[in-house]
């Protein structure tokens, strides 16, 4: 019995961990989230019987615990490097890309319950009261719109993960979002002038041949036929047959006759699953075209999150470490 080739990583579909002990983000999870409640309730439990004795001030001594508390935790946000090895040596920094130690989505939470920690530490520690003049205002200014930044950057990146491009846990790269738009507004319009799917396909790849190849091509029906799939909720059966195909297609690259026919084969498959849409062959491209561009926006906006996040952590910090000296000197 032949053994069949490795398939390109682009043409994999997508596969499910297998189950069994907790992976290492579910242990990521579990340390952010007990850390937040033990020392949240630590925290807490300070805080009201510090209240419980004299009215919340910072300069109290409980006040500057909480103070110290709230800029350790602070520094360490503003160093951390998510999944990075801030703290490593750079010769270090390889064996921790090697180790299994979680996905970039759970760093990134824990980034998120360590903030949530240092919210509850300045709070106790100003009373929860904004008090002072402008520079306290745009002290706590900037904390909260790191916070929020920060909170939004995590929220569009777990969505980012769970939308319809989401392919090997991972979702498309915007340069792939937009050739797919490209390719699909292109075949929709010769299909409106009343060219058969397989027609309008061969146009646009006539069209895009010199640009992006065999390759890409081969790459662009296997992406199409997981994305229809998803959106369809089809069954993986067909995933698997067109990365068969596209296998074939892969391996006759340099025979001509035989890359058509594998091509003609896929295209097929894929015909089949457009005329069976309830939306229409047109209808269904259109609509894969607007998730498309809707996943491609929120590519572009968490490009812009970082820039607002990092500018207003820096500045809360520079901020942080000027109100100490004050406190301190003055």
């Amino acid at each position: 019995m032949p053994v069949m080739p490795m398939v390109d990583r682009r043409y994999l579909p997508e596969t499910k961990a297998p189950r069994g002990l907790p992976t290492p983000s579910g242990w990521l999870h579990a340390l952010g989230v007990s850390t937040v409640v033990a020392a949240g309730w630590v925290m807490w439990q300070r805080y009201l019987r510090y209240v419980a004795t004299e009215p919340p001030r910072a300069s109290t001594d409980d006040g500057v615990w909480f103070g110290w508390v709230a800029a350790t935790l602070m520094t360490v946000l503003t160093l951390y490097g998510v999944r990075r090895g801030t703290f490593l040596p750079l010769r270090w920094q390889p064996l921790l890309y090697r180790l299994r130690s979680g996905s970039l989505q759970a760093w990134m939470w824990l980034h998120v319950y360590l903030s949530l920690l240092c919210a509850l530490a300045i709070g106790c520690h100003i009373g929860w009261r904004v008090k002072g003049g402008l520079f306290y205002w745009l002290l706590m200014g900037s904390i909260v719109v790191a916070f929020l930044s920060g909170l939004f950057g995590v929220i569009a990146y777990t969505l980012l993960r769970e939308l319809l491009t989401r392919r090997e846990g991972q979702p498309l790269f915007a340069d792939t979002l937009r050739l797919h738009r490209l390719w699909l507004a292109r075949v929709a319009a010769h299909l409106r002038d009343g060219k058969s799917f397989a027609e309008s396909l061969g146009a646009v790849e006539q069209e895009r041949r010199e640009t992006d190849g065999k390759a890409q091509v081969a790459a662009w029906l296997y992406e199409l036929a997981h994305l229809l799939a998803k959106l369809r909720r089809t069954p993986p059966e067909f995933v698997r047959e067109m990365e068969r195909l596209v296998l074939a297609m892969q391996q006759a690259e340099d025979n001509e006759r035989q890359w058509e026919r594998w091509k003609a084969a896929a295209v097929d498959k894929l015909a089949l699953l457009l005329e069976t849409a309830p939306e229409g062959m047109v209808g269904l491209l259109v609509k894969l075209q607007r998730h498309l561009s809707v996943e491609l926006t929120l590519h572009v906006l968490m490009r812009g999150w970082i820039v607002v996040h990092a500018l207003a952590a820096i500045i809360a910090f520079v901020l942080v470490i000027a109100h100490i000296v004050a406190a301190f000197y003055w």
